[in-house]
């Protein structure tokens, strides 16, 4: 059977959900794709640094407090670790990642059994569901489940968690009184418009900025999911124009930033070994 058969049937039994929400799976997909192979290389940015520093001892901090020694690369480990578990949720998501499929109003798939039968209507689901190259769920109401982006933007907050405890950690890190490290300084950068001989963390401070965003915005997809009523209301439709693309962009932007300042972070050795034996 080939798809054409079914264009009539097509256009004659879909709702406009029908089409939009498998669209927008097709999006996340992608979406995802592109957080994925930036969190991979954040992932191989760690390694690097784990390998080239796991001998080199420095103070380890409880309550921002000297504790005991550690070393600098075990402690980049703690990073990645919290990236693994990252790629691990994003391998949850991507399970049940699946689009409305072709089921009609309210998700009964009735209009297309009416128009043809039972089996024709599956097998015109299916053709076309893999022809776009995603799955469809079993039960959809007039829309694919809102718990799906749920799903997806608890594994973007998750992301977001991660890269804020690592900027966070190069704030403390770069301060006086620790200058241990310190974010990438170009050579004509300028660390403050009034005091320009300062070094101000601002990359860091960006993405633990964005990730109060991120984290925020995340809400909005459990609130969409709670209150989808009955086969459909609209508590979701305007939402979603705003913070999809918003939560996606603002956690690229996060990934690009802390994988340029791992890449280029500056490890003070000599304050290091100060804070160690003072």
């Amino acid at each position: 059977v080939n798809i054409s058969d079914y264009q009539i049937v097509y256009f004659l039994g879909a709702t406009s959900y029908d089409i939009e929400d498998n669209a927008d799976t097709i999006r996340f997909k992608e979406s995802l794709e592109l957080i994925e192979d930036n969190l991979k290389k954040l992932l191989e940015s760690f390694a690097k640094k784990i390998k080239e520093y796991k001998d080199l001892l420095c103070m380890a901090y409880t309550h921002l407090q000297p504790a005991e020694p550690t070393t600098l690369g075990y402690r980049f480990a703690t990073y990645a670790q919290d990236i693994l578990m990252d790629l691990k949720l994003l391998d949850f998501v991507k399970i049940n990642l699946k689009g409305k499929g072709m089921k009609g109003a309210v998700g009964t798939s009735a209009s297309f059994v009416a128009l043809t039968d039972e089996n024709k209507a599956m097998e015109m689901e299916k053709q076309i569901m893999d022809s776009l190259g995603i799955e469809a769920v079993g039960i959809a109401t007039q829309i694919a489940p809102r718990k799906i982006e749920y799903f997806i933007s608890s594994f973007l907050t998750s992301v977001a968690q991660t890269l804020n405890k690592f900027a966070f950690d190069v704030r403390i890190m770069q301060a006086p009184g620790f200058s241990e490290w310190q974010e990438p300084f170009s050579e004509k950068q300028v660390g403050s418009s009034a005091m320009p001989f300062k070094k101000n963390p601002w990359k860091s401070e960006q993405i633990c900025s964005l990730a109060r965003v991120i984290i925020n915005l995340g809400n909005i997809s459990k609130e969409n999911a709670s209150n989808m009523l009955l086969e459909r209301t609209l508590d979701d439709s305007a939402n979603r124009r705003v913070y999809l693309p918003e939560i996606f962009l603002a956690t690229d932007e996060m990934l690009t930033s802390t994988i340029n300042i791992v890449e280029g972070l500056i490890i003070n050795k000599k304050n290091i070994e100060k804070n160690l034996t003072t």
